[in-house]
């Protein structure tokens, strides 16, 4: 099968935590998301933005902060700035359960663009 675009988006994500752990104490709580590509979930991944110094890994954990499922290319939008993760919820190309509050700090995430040191 073809590969997702977001694997390589998670992997450099996972890259970039470790050069800014100050991330972990902004946002301090664990996202789970569930990729999608036709209505399937293919891949799903952790981000723990809480413990340590924090960690992104493919997976699933059993007590998640905030869950998003989404398609693989609406992530990329979403990355991109061409989708705007608000629009993508009320269009429905974004599910978000648990803490709804929390996703809103993923402008914290999303502000840490490839390849841009503060």
């Amino acid at each position: 099968t073809m590969s997702l675009k977001s694997t390589a988006l998670f992997e450099e994500l996972a890259n970039k935590l470790k050069d800014t752990p100050e991330v972990v104490s902004k946002v301090g709580c664990v996202y789970q998301w569930h990729i999608t590509e036709n209505g399937q979930v293919k891949e799903s991944w952790v981000m723990d933005l809480k413990s340590g110094s924090g960690s992104i890994r493919k997976g699933t954990v059993e007590k998640a902060d905030c869950t998003f499922t989404l398609a693989d290319d609406d992530l990329i939008s979403i990355f991109k700035g061409t989708l705007n993760p608000q629009q993508a919820f009320f269009q429905k190309k974004l599910k978000i359960t648990g803490n709804i509050m929390l996703s809103q700090k993923l402008s914290v995430i999303l502000s840490q663009k490839p390849a841009s040191k503060l």
